[in-house]
């Protein structure tokens, strides 16, 4: 996503589907962990990734967000999804550049630091 962002932005949309029917079957969607909690919000009910803030130049340009799904059923069924974002100055760069960005910035983590902290 582009460091230009600002409050607001929608990053992505994650969506999961349940095979029950009626009220078991709803999804909602929650941000359980997250490197930076105060840049993103996850929609209840629609599992739309937005930033709570502008982006500063001071945000780490990798960041990583652990979603909670759960349906409405009894007893509750949960998943969890981890979303990577890499924040650039612009989108000139290939996208399969991506995944080795994330790699990179993962290997630069300490030992036995948690990834979302």
């Amino acid at each position: 996503m582009p460091r230009s962002a600002k409050a607001g932005h929608l990053v992505t949309k994650v969506t999961a589907v349940d095979a029950d029917s009626g009220h078991n079957a709803w999804i909602s969607y929650k941000l359980a962990e997250a490197t930076d909690a105060s840049l993103f919000t996850v929609n209840l009910y629609t599992g739309e990734v937005r930033t709570k803030r502008a982006v500063s130049e001071q945000d780490d340009s990798s960041q990583r967000l652990l979603i909670e799904i759960q349906d409405d059923g009894e007893p509750v069924q949960s998943a969890t999804v981890t979303v990577s974002i890499l924040l650039e100055d612009g989108l000139h760069e290939p996208i399969l550049d991506l995944r080795q960005k994330v790699a990179e910035t993962s290997k630069k983590k300490k030992l036995g630091e948690s990834p979302f902290i």
